[in-house]
């Protein structure tokens, strides 16, 4: 009964860090990241992909952006229209 109560333990003991880690959210641009980072105070914070000097237009996905919307359970961006980059990685 011991072992069972320990094993038991263990298991929650290593589930409970991917349980307390917040949601990982992508944004586009410098102006949605401001809007999704005041809802998500306290909860997390978001990943920008673009700085704010950055143009949406001609931008190409660097391999370390490609990761982030990969490994991203949500991802906030404002369309196609503008941010042509995301059209084929989404």
């Amino acid at each position: 009964m011991t072992m069972r109560l320990l094993m038991l333990a263990l298991m929650v003991i290593v589930t409970l860090p991917a349980f307390a880690a917040g949601p990982r959210v992508v944004v586009s641009l410098k102006p949605v990241h401001g809007l999704v980072a005041d809802v998500m105070k306290g909860v997390g914070k978001p990943h920008l992909l673009l700085t704010a000097s950055a143009d949406p237009h001609s931008h190409a996905l660097q391999p370390s952006e490609a990761r982030k919307l990969v490994q991203a359970n949500v991802v906030f961006w404002v369309g196609s229209n503008l941010e042509g980059f995301l059209r084929k990685p989404l």
